[in-house]
């Protein structure tokens, strides 16, 4: 293998000489990610285990190349790799800008502001996936692990763009036939036939492009409620059992649509009836239907299409929301957030009087004891009513400690909450350096912030040792 000046020379499967850099860029589980020379707008992929199986996938999609429409929002496969003694090392591929943005990074409202995307924006990044996959699938390739990790967004002075990487996991079949199934699989994207699948200990997950459509959905979902994942549950009745965001998806419990006695959604979950009639039956086939019911791509591209061509009001708090909702939905989520930390407090108080109550009548009860008992108190002349004394002090003690805690708790994740509302929805401003901005929108305090937070902390820590603490 020839090196120069720290590059290594590896030939294409077109016959075409590569130079990748010695060094990588980038490194994962399974491969890394060098530069080729002379060639910016490419890098390689070279495995450390080059399978066959491997090579003959990559072989395969070699001579599947997308046109150049779609291979801008991919990372496919575009020559094979070999070193000089023909065995198989990788292939090289589109370079994708350094600036992308992992999807997962937008679906909650304030880590997208921090990336200066606001709701408008989120609901393009749904078409735009929508589109994308619409394409792969009339291909006949399905993305199978669809996870958010593999999914890059960029915002950029034209627009935004969106790129779909690790293509090399990708399934689909040849022109003749031959199938490459993808090995890999994300828990909460998979659909419940994957599930099932993996608990059969199917080696391929049984991916289809049915689940892909099941894992689209959630994505849409996510972006369009605040983060939210449609499995996501909470306790309102607790003789009810909660299940894992997993054990929803294989037990189809969405409560969004199907109501399940003793679950609700999250309190994070914005009011879902404000997403129009249409995508909200969407989600049901989706998550409620058979395999072959789940909405296409295509129909979620249509269907995201004209919840943008309807329009975006803005509230006078600058939430962005659709124009068809009759309220502000992220309003309408504060107070509910609000409400409900209230009766949380009130709640708090509530037990912690039962609390001390029943701390006093255990006192006195144990005094009244000590004081019929024949010998010790009277020996040491103690009065009858000494071990109440001293116990109640410790028992007030730790109450009011205790209350005082919460009470901190609560009142700073308040703050944080009521801090990240206002933010998180308010309209992107043009020019604005979203940087320095970031600590700010994404709920992060100030420096001036942090210093008072501390100082605050570090006075309560003192006010409840002083009070826990025994005096003499």
């Amino acid at each position: 293998m020839s090196a120069t000046s720290g590059f290594v020379r590896y030939r294409g499967a077109s016959g075409r000489s590569y130079e990748l850099a010695a060094k990588p860029f980038n490194s994962g589980a399974e491969a890394e990610v060098l530069d080729v020379r002379g060639r910016p707008d490419l890098v390689a992929k070279v495995y450390f285990k080059p399978l066959g199986a491997r090579r003959r996938k990559v072989e395969a999609m070699v001579r599947s190349v997308p046109d150049k429409d779609m291979q801008a929002h991919l990372a496919w496969p575009l020559d094979a790799l070999y070193r000089p003694d023909g065995a198989f090392a990788g292939f090289v591929m589109r370079r994708c800008a350094a600036n992308g943005i992992e999807l997962g990074m937008l679906y909650e409202p304030a880590d997208a502001r921090a990336h200066g995307f606001d709701f408008g924006k989120q609901l393009g990044v749904a078409g735009m996936l929508s589109d994308i996959t619409a394409c792969l699938h009339a291909r006949g390739v399905c993305i199978g692990d669809f996870n958010p990790r593999n999914v890059l967004v960029f915002l950029e002075a034209r627009g935004l763009d969106l790129a779909v990487i690790d293509n090399d996991s990708f399934a689909f079949a040849d022109a003749g036939g031959c199938s490459y199934p993808c090995l890999g699989w994300t828990p909460e994207f998979s659909a419940p036939e994957v599930h099932a699948a993996a608990a059969g200990g199917a080696r391929d997950f049984g991916h289809s492009i049915e689940g892909d459509r099941f894992a689209l959905a959630v994505h849409v979902f996510k972006l369009l409620m605040a983060g939210c994942h449609p499995f996501d549950t909470r306790l309102v009745d607790r003789s009810a059992k909660r299940p894992s965001t997993e054990e929803a998806i294989r037990q189809g419990v969405f409560v969004y649509e199907r109501p399940v006695r003793g679950l609700a959604a999250p309190l994070h979950a914005p009011e879902y009836g404000y997403l129009p009639k249409d995508v909200r039956r969407l989600f049901a086939r989706a998550f409620l239907g058979k395999p072959h019911e789940r909405p296409t791509a295509r129909e979620w591209c249509q269907a995201l299409e004209r919840m943008a061509a309807g329009g975006l009001s803005s509230c006078p708090r600058g939430h962005r929301y659709p124009s068809s909702a009759a309220t502000c939905p992220w309003c309408d989520l504060e107070a509910r957030r609000a409400k409900a930390m209230g009766r949380y407090v009130a709640a708090t108080a509530t037990k912690a009087s039962r609390a001390g109550a029943r701390g006093g009548a255990g006192s006195r009860g144990s005094t009244r004891a000590a004081g019929t008992s024949s010998g010790p108190a009277r020996a040491t002349g103690m009065p009858s009513s000494g071990g109440r004394a001293a116990a109640r002090p410790g028992t007030r003690r730790r109450l009011i400690a205790w209350c005082l805690g919460i009470l901190l708790v609560l009142g700073t994740l308040n703050s944080c909450v009521s801090g990240m509302s206002v933010d998180l929805h308010a309209p992107s401003q043009d020019g604005a350096d979203v940087g320095a901005q970031q600590g700010a929108i994404a709920g992060q305090p100030s420096p001036d912030q942090a210093d008072q937070a501390t100082a605050d902390a570090g006075h309560a820590r003192t006010v409840i040792e002083t009070i826990i603490t025994p005096s003499g």
